[in-house]
């Protein structure tokens, strides 16, 4: 009795490896397929760009050779695999995902990106992209949120202080900022100034939430030399009451940010003016 449910046992055990050994040698999808995907192909200077550059096929491809891209700042945001399930057919990919921030306008070609898969080299298509003005700037718009720079004096003497001062004015929620003020390490030496300041001021009968900081700066050699644009990259959060009529005492907990259904955020790349000293 015990040899018969061994030989039944390993029937069904043997024939369960046969459908499974045929079930993956025509279910694994054997082509490979590389593709590069934005989610815009025009946008403004305060705008980014979502690259994708997708795997179909395989989950063992090296990180993708991304071609020169001089006009743009990228940043990886990082890689994710999936695999399905559909009709007994075993579909894989994986994705490397970049963030690029446009550092002009202009028309470009991103051009082709190449993937290393089990040993051979694939390519992408190129994209076209266009890069515009931003579309609002300047407190005299009533926009969103806009940034300034200026400086304590534009004619200092060699190591005499010029304070550098950003300020951020915003009307919607902000989070994730992040703010370079680049310069020039030849003419100058920096020295911080404490902590930013946050304060509101009324700006054309609209209130402005302000975030100030400033820095010092000291010339070290005589010339005329341009500060250049400061860059503040940042998320703003619009909230939305659309569709809620009335208030209850749960809306500040769903008016958190983990609750997306109730909220959008859009994310900005403010630029300030170049400033030049002599």
């Amino acid at each position: 009795m015990t040899g018969g449910m061994g030989r039944a046992g390993g029937s069904l055990l043997a024939g369960m490896a046969i459908f499974l050994l045929a079930w993956t040698g025509t279910g694994w999808a054997t082509d490979i397929q590389v593709t590069a995907t934005v989610d815009k192909t025009t946008l403004s200077l305060e705008d980014s760009i979502q690259l994708s550059i997708t795997v179909r096929g395989s989950q063992s491809a090296e990180t993708p050779e991304l071609p020169p891209l001089p006009d743009f700042r990228v940043i990886s945001t990082g890689t994710s695999s999936s695999t399905q399930i559909i009709n007994a057919d075993i579909q894989v990919s994986l994705t490397f995902s970049y963030q690029l921030l446009p550092l002009k306008e202009g028309q470009f070609t991103l051009r082709p990106a190449r993937v290393v898969v089990d040993g051979k080299t694939y390519s992408t298509e190129p994209i076209p992209l266009t890069v515009a003005a931003p579309r609002n700037t300047g407190r005299a718009r009533n926009v969103e949120a806009f940034v300034e720079t200026y400086v304590s004096n534009a004619k200092p003497f060699v190591n005499e202080q010029v304070v550098y001062t950003f300020k951020l004015y915003r009307k919607a929620d902000a989070q994730n900022l992040n703010l370079d003020m680049p310069y020039d390490q030849q003419y100058f030496r920096k020295m911080d100034l404490g902590k930013s300041k946050r304060y509101t001021q009324v700006i054309n009968g609209v209130e402005y939430e302000i975030h100030e900081l400033s820095v010092a700066l000291f010339p070290i050699k005589p010339g005329r030399v341009e500060l250049p644009p400061a860059l503040l990259e940042m998320d703003l959060l619009y909230r939305s009451r659309q569709g809620f009529p009335g208030r209850s005492p749960f809306d500040p907990f769903f008016d958190d940010p983990f609750f997306g259904s109730r909220s959008k955020i859009e994310h900005k790349v403010l630029r300030s003016k170049p400033i030049s000293l002599e």
